[in-house]
């Protein structure tokens, strides 16, 4: 993928993250702030070094993506790079210490700064973000059954989300990040995930 395309879908992830911080009513802190009325949530410096992050993952790991398999295991290897565009959000929100609220908290010390419902949110909107892209981005021929896997894979994801126990609906199967035994597990830091 070009730098070019890459930066395009970059925009497209960066702004499901200024729509979640829109909807939360958080400015991320920024020295290049002037204070104008209706300035980005993720403004300057701090939304440039996002979305070149964002632009690095799309770079070195797009041409190991596949659009078949099961979407919505955490180790298919486009879910694992919304996975990790998702982490570079994430570790803006600790480098400025800011905790995105969130319904699904307990107040546990290792609850992460993105969380629950909010950040499985994002992970699903980056994921069909991705799919939508690289199946417009395949050759004509392919296109048609790019587009087809990529619909079945979200139709298979709707339908496990309307047969997830009440309570989970909300934020997919299985999905209360970090904090219940059916959760799917975030790599550590300092451990390697397989896209890094």
């Amino acid at each position: 993928m070009d730098e070019e395309r890459a930066y395009e879908i970059a925009l497209r992830i960066r702004d499901e993250f200024e729509d979640l911080l829109d909807e939360k009513n958080i400015m991320i802190p920024s020295a290049d702030r002037g204070g104008v009325p209706g300035e980005a949530r993720l403004y300057g410096e701090e939304n440039s070094r996002l979305v070149d992050s964002i632009v690095q993952l799309l770079i070195k790991h797009v041409d190991e993506i596949t659009l078949q398999g099961d979407i919505d295991d955490a180790g298919h290897p486009l879910r694992e790079l919304a996975i990790l565009a998702c982490e570079e959000f994430e570790d803006l929100l600790d480098d400025k210490n800011i905790m995105i609220p969130s319904v699904d908290r307990e107040g546990r010390e290792e609850e992460a700064c993105l969380y629950g419902s909010e950040y499985y949110g994002l992970e699903d909107a980056v994921v069909s973000i991705l799919m939508e892209e690289l199946a417009a981005g395949t050759k004509p021929e392919d296109a048609a059954e790019k587009s087809a896997e990529a619909g079945a894979a979200v139709e298979e994801m709707q339908k496990a989300m309307a047969a997830a126990p009440e309570g989970l609906a909300a934020v997919g199967p299985a999905k209360m990040r970090g904090r219940k035994a059916l959760a799917r597990p975030k790599p550590r830091r300092g451990t390697t995930a397989p896209l890094r």
